[in-house]
């Protein structure tokens, strides 16, 4: 029998962008993680409609109007990138939904909690940096990544350019510019505190941008955030042996050996194939470093 499905309502996006993606701390409806999520694809100009199985998969369907999901071919890649650093982002939330429902049911929950807590710990710690510890400077974070995606999705033509999504994501700015001299300010941040924290992030984001070979997604590049995405997308099955990885993927954007990309996987939680051995390893005869084979002449 079939898993009944939770789809999530459409609701107004300006009203979605002014919170900035956040939901009630004791919001436990299984569709409100998906709130979120799409309220933040929408800031970013991904227009999504989604909807969760109980199984623990979900499934995207584009808004009308809007970007096709994740994994179609028809949706730029760079903009598929910057989607799935945000569905890595809302993963736990989506998967502790998921599981709340599970057990209501009865029935046993997906996933192990501590590896998941662990997963999430290390994507914060990666994708917040230093400011992971304050609420405050994550909202900011997100706040200033929100902006550089949007200009990124116009400038290549891949959503319109609304003035009322402009107004909506812009509103903090303004609303702690006219709360200068007060002490309320945008989403209870004092006007100083706000932008001492923007200039904090906009300063990692910069560090990111100008170290990084990336040229996907929004460009601000950290290999932990995307090894976490990797670990995501393989759903625990190992498809790649180190070398693989790095040659394929990592060494395009980011140079590492592979010693160490392997200690980071580990440190990671991210599982990998192991490499052939004997003659089917790619280092065969190349570690032994045999000299040539002399022939033998006359008869012995």
């Amino acid at each position: 029998m079939s898993d009944k499905n939770n789809r999530e309502p459409i609701a107004d996006a300006d009203q979605r962008h002014q919170s900035v993606f956040r939901i009630k701390p004791d919001s436990t409806e299984p569709a409100s993680p998906l709130n979120e999520l799409r309220a933040e694809a929408l800031a970013y100009g991904i227009a999504l409609e989604l909807e969760m199985r109980l199984d623990g998969t979900s499934v995207s369907i584009p808004a009308p109007g809007g970007l096709k999901p994740v994994g179609d071919t028809s949706l730029p890649r760079q903009a598929q990138d910057i989607l799935q650093e945000l569905l890595t982002k809302h993963y736990l939330k989506l998967v502790e939904a998921v599981n709340r429902e599970r057990r209501t049911r009865g029935q046993k929950a997906i996933e192990d909690a501590a590896v998941l807590a662990k997963r999430q710990a290390d994507f914060e710690k990666a994708y917040y940096g230093k400011l992971r510890d304050s609420e405050e400077g994550r909202r900011v974070v997100d706040l200033l990544k929100a902006w550089r995606g949007r200009l990124i999705m116009e400038q290549h033509g891949w959503c319109s350019k609304e003035d009322s999504a402009r107004i909506a994501l812009l509103e903090p700015l303004l609303h702690s510019m006219r709360a200068l001299g007060h002490d309320a300010g945008w989403g209870g941040i004092q006007p100083v505190e706000f932008f001492t924290l923007l200039a904090k992030a906009a300063l990692m984001l910069d560090t990111r941008v100008r170290s990084s070979k990336a040229t996907f997604g929004a460009g601000d590049f950290d290999l932990n955030t995307w090894l976490l995405q990797y670990g995501i997308t393989i759903a625990g099955t190992p498809t790649h042996t180190v070398r693989e990885l790095n040659e394929q993927f990592v060494s395009k954007f980011h140079s590492i050996s592979d010693k160490k990309l392997h200690e980071r996987l580990h440190e990671l939680g991210i599982p990998h194939r192991d490499e052939p051995r004997g003659k089917a390893s790619p280092n065969y005869g190349k570690l032994l470093n045999l000299p040539p084979q002399r022939k033998k002449l006359g008869k012995f």
